[in-house]
């Protein structure tokens, strides 16, 4: 998504302007988005909400928004997000992120722009810095989001690492056959185990219900039934109509190892 990371300096940025963002074709070909957890409720009513391993083994927690690679459904060819629908903040934070820079102190983060945004460096928009090398209303605001975004995924990392200790992951595998007959598949994807949940203490569940943990799992859960509304729209991309032949072959779910 990021092409060309760039960090911010009062410096060598002074004057420059930033457009707003006004498309989402960097977003076109995530089939899936990175979510904090208080965004699970209201992603949660447009996608399915599952979690999953990255390649570092940390559980991560993503909107899926795609059943092929490459394939963001709620994105078209004009750039635009689907109306009416959420757009994760990951999205909604480009151009900025925030990210280690080699050579800087570990754990130290560093606001960035992706310098190979359109918007970025042009005549149109508003100034990051000032004359004097200050920060401006627009970048103070991006930072204030930046910083949220950033605190909000500690705070998500903290409730999955609770459900994880809790042992409430069990892994899914889903299969379909879109109308023409072509099949997807999706795995090494995690749900909770709402059985499981049942049957923990009662001093584990206040603790969900306390801190908020348990409005995120029933949500994640009603949520897997969007996979249908998926399935509708890669048909109608496809050239299939979406209406008829459409199947959910399988939902497999086994128990997540460790």
């Amino acid at each position: 998504m990021y092409q060309k990371p760039t960090v911010l300096s009062s410096e060598e940025h002074r004057g420059v302007k930033l457009a707003p963002v006004t498309s989402f074709d960097f977003a076109a070909k995530m089939n899936s988005s990175l979510l904090a957890g208080r965004e699970i409720l209201e992603a949660a009513k447009d996608y399915p909400v599952v979690f999953a391993r990255n390649d570092k083994g940390e559980i991560t927690v993503l909107a899926v928004l795609g059943l092929r690679n490459e394939s963001n459904l709620f994105v078209d060819e004009s750039g635009k997000w689907e109306e009416d629908c959420y757009i994760p903040a990951l999205f909604r934070r480009y151009p900025f992120i925030l990210a280690e820079v080699p050579g800087a102190e570990e754990g130290k983060l560093t606001v960035c722009v992706d310098a190979a945004y359109s918007g970025f460096g042009g005549e149109e928009g508003t100034e990051l810095f000032d004359a004097e090398g200050n920060q401006t209303e627009s970048m103070q605001h991006a930072l204030k989001f930046l910083t949220e975004f950033q605190q909000e995924h500690q705070r998500t990392r903290a409730m999955i690492s609770l459900l994880d200790s809790y042992e409430l992951f069990k892994d899914i595998a889903a299969s379909f056959t879109l109308p023409g007959g072509e099949k997807f598949g999706f795995g090494n994807l995690l749900m909770v185990d709402e059985q499981a949940m049942m049957k923990l203490e009662d001093e584990k569940l206040i603790k969900l219900v306390r801190t908020g943990g348990l409005a995120w799992i029933y949500a994640h859960l009603v949520s897997i039934s969007n996979f249908r509304d998926l399935m509708k729209r890669e048909g109608k991309r496809a050239g299939n109509g979406g209406e008829e032949g459409k199947k959910l072959e399988s939902l497999g779910k086994k128990k997540s190892g460790k």
